[in-house]
């Protein structure tokens, strides 16, 4: 069996996260609603030298029409 090497496209990953954090950020429905975290936070407004690979957020609002507002929002951006 051969086992298939996949290199992740650090640059391609990195345009594809932020085009996603300004999908979210620019959509006044749920920019509210969210805060960013974690290692990718870090990464793009700290300098972190660490490469993450995924966005975290917190969410604000415990409304569940909100809540599901945000998750359909969410599905058509991604």
């Amino acid at each position: 069996m051969r086992i298939i090497k996949i290199m992740l496209n650090k640059e391609k990953h990195q345009l594809i996260m932020g085009r996603i954090l300004k999908d979210v950020y620019t959509d006044v429905s749920i920019a509210p609603l969210l805060g960013f975290k974690g290692g990718t936070c870090a990464y793009f407004f700290y300098g972190l030298p660490r490469f993450s690979v995924d966005l975290d957020f917190d969410l604000f609002s415990p409304d569940e029409i909100k809540q599901t507002l945000l998750f359909d929002t969410i599905r058509k951006i991604l």
